[in-house]
C-alpha cells in the first residue's frame, strides 16, 4: 500500500474514528517499502532517527514520517534532500490538524536511492 493511502486510512477528517482504530488495529506492526526525502537524521546510543518527507501528503515541520534504525552507519550515510526508498514495520501515528498524519517505523532497512515502493 503506498504511504498516501495509508496515510488516509489514518484520516480523522476523511474518515470516522471508528474506521481508523479498526484500520490501525489491522495495519500496525505490518511492514512497508516506501520512498521520500530526508529532512533531518539524528543519532544516539541506540540507534538513529530519520525524519522524511513523502509529498504526495501533508507535511509536520517538513516531514510526515520517522524512521528509528539501529544502523546509526547507515543513517549516518543520509544527506538532507537525498531521496530513499526505505522499508521498516509501523508501529505508531500521530493525527494532527486537517488531516496531517505522522507515520513511525521501526526496524528500518535503507535500500537506497531510488528503488521499488508499495503501489
Amino acid at each position: 500500500m503506498a504511504f498516501a493511502q495509508y496515510a488516509s486510512n489514518l484520516d480523522l477528517t476523511k474518515n470516522t474514528a471508528v474506521y481508523t482504530k479498526q484500520f490501525w488495529s489491522k495495519s500496525v506492526g505490518s511492514e512497508h517499502t516506501w520512498k521520500g526525502k530526508v529532512v533531518y537524521v539524528k543519532s544516539g546510543r541506540r540507534g538513529a532517527e530519520v525524519r522524511v518527507a513523502c509529498p504526495e501528503r501533508m507535511l509536520y515541520k517538513g516531514f510526515n514520517v520517522i524512521l528509528v534504525t539501529r544502523d546509526r552507519l547507515a543513517a549516518g550515510k543520509l544527506k538532507i534532500g537525498q531521496e530513499i526508498t526505505f522499508k521498516g514495520d509501523v508501529y505508531s501515528y500521530k493525527h494532527k490538524w486537517s488531516g496531517l498524519v505522522i507515520v513511525y517505523m521501526k526496524n528500518v532497512k535503507f535500500l537506497g536511492t531510488g528503488g521499488e515502493a508499495d503501489e
